[in-house]
């Protein structure tokens, strides 16, 4: 380059530099003219401007290094088990792959799928050591929580079920088939003259006839088990620790009272924040009404007379029961299991142990669990799901 060239290029870079320098000179007198036009406030508008400024300083700053570890740790403040979030929310996110939906890495999809599980706002995830849940649908309603109750662990695990639930709605293939009966003994009327005798697989299948989703979910845990009015949708969640036929039969029916006699607003939920007690009436106005309903529609209004007749068959004697219990349920076609625990929980009101032989009627196979989850797979369809959706109902639905 010589210094011909040289020369150019300086007067070519200052003749760039004072026509720049006219038109921002410009700009400033026209925004002067307008804050004078417009009675603006010079100092408020710089304020808003820094302020502006910082918040996007603030977008671009770098995060903090969050691990998959570290939102676990988050998480189990917020009441879950470490195993349950391993298990069954990880391996969800996982499920796609995040460089194809445009997430900057793994951590961030993982992120953003827990925050629309359990409606937490993404960005605390990365700001702040604890996070805590919003109040929601989820686990508001006709929630009473006992003395001993881990409510945060309650809360945490509704706001789970209800995502699940709601992706049940979303899937749900079936329209409503029967006509909802208007009082128990039309329930009972309607379901045994088309199914004949009262058993689990039967009595799920009437539960999607009358429109009712049934969602079934194994973990462990302080939550027993929902109802939720979803989008018009009522859907029922049958959480049992049990194996037990008579149980989740039982549970069913509980759980139908509540989805026929307290669901009509929209967004209602009932939470049962302790163990269904097929006997026990000290609870709620509601839970005693799914009770009776519960034991109206399995032995009519005539349960204590058939735990009388129990005892008399066996001429009082306990060693007799087993042999009483069956003739009976036999002659009034009851189902053994069931009259079975009834007469434990009376003898129990006597300080007298017979749960040992109640145990020997119990039916377990098929697991109860694979049949409810095996009919709600029938009756939806899960491929308008997107993946981590579908990997997440899976993964609930799973026996293990």
């Amino acid at each position: 380059m010589n210094k011909h060239d040289n020369k150019d290029d300086q007067e070519s870079l200052l003749s760039l530099f004072l026509s720049t320098s006219q038109e921002i000179d410009e700009s400033i007198d026209k925004a002067k003219e307008i804050i004078i036009q417009e009675s603006l406030d010079p100092d408020k508008l710089q304020r808003e401007g820094m302020s502006f400024i910082t918040s996007i300083q603030q977008r671009v700053r770098p995060r903090p290094l969050l691990t998959i570890d570290d939102l676990v740790k988050k998480l189990t403040k917020l009441g879950f088990p470490k195993t349950f979030l391993e298990k069954k929310i990880v391996p969800s996110a996982k499920a796609v792959d995040w460089r194809k939906q445009n997430y900057p890495s793994e951590i961030d999809a993982i992120a953003a799928f827990v925050s629309a599980i359990f409606g937490l706002q993404e960005r605390n995830l990365w700001t702040t050591d604890r996070i805590a849940l919003a109040e929601s649908p989820a686990w508001l309603g006709r929630f009473k929580s006992p003395a001993n109750a881990n409510v945060s662990q309650i809360a945490a695990y509704s706001y789970y079920a209800h995502y699940l639930a709601k992706l049940v709605v979303k899937a749900c293939k079936v329209d409503k088939d029967e006509q909802l009966p208007g009082d128990s003994d039309e329930f009972k009327v309607n379901y045994l003259n088309k199914y004949k005798k009262f058993d689990l697989e039967s009595l799920l299948n009437y539960a999607w006839e009358l429109g009712f989703c049934v969602l079934p979910l194994n973990d462990p845990g302080v939550f027993h088990g929902a109802c939720w009015n979803i989008d018009g949708r009522k859907v029922i969640v049958l959480k049992q620790s049990t194996k037990y036929h008579a149980r989740w039969i039982f549970d069913l029916l509980h759980e139908l009272y509540h989805a026929l006699a307290h669901l009509d607003e929209a967004n209602a939920s009932v939470i049962e924040s302790e163990e269904l007690n097929p006997f026990l009436d000290h609870q709620s106005e509601e839970e005693r009404e799914a009770n009776t309903f519960s034991r109206y529609v399995l032995f009519g209004n005539r349960s204590e007379e058939i735990v009388e007749h129990c005892v008399r068959l066996a001429h009082g004697r306990v060693e007799n029961l087993k042999s009483a219990v069956s003739n009976i349920a036999r002659s009034e076609n009851l189902r053994p299991d069931i009259l079975a625990n009834l007469v434990a929980y009376r003898l129990s009101l006597s300080n007298q142990n017979w749960w040992g032989a109640a145990t020997s009627f119990q039916i377990a196979e098929p697991d109860p669990f694979t049949v409810a989850s095996s009919i709600l797979v029938k009756n939806i369809s899960i491929e308008g799901l997107n993946t981590m959706d579908q990997s997440l109902l899976k993964i609930a639905l799973s026996n293990n």
